[in-house]
């Protein structure tokens, strides 16, 4: 297998870039429970330094 580079806007993506979090909530019930979410992610990662990138499905079979 081959190693890919993948790029989110300018974060890269492979076994050679650093830590990325890719968190957030598995279906988006209501855009004020997803944007509390969001915030404590940016809070924390922000406190510890590492760059984060919210995800979340529209639908539960999308997980």
């Amino acid at each position: 297998m081959t190693d890919q580079t993948v790029f989110l806007g300018d974060m890269r993506f492979d076994n050679a870039a650093p830590f990325v979090l890719l968190g957030g909530v598995n279906v988006l019930e209501s855009r004020d429970f997803a944007l509390r979410v969001a915030e404590h992610y940016v809070e924390v990662c922000g406190r510890l330094g590492i760059p984060y990138v919210f995800k979340a499905s529209f639908d539960k079979a999308n997980r």
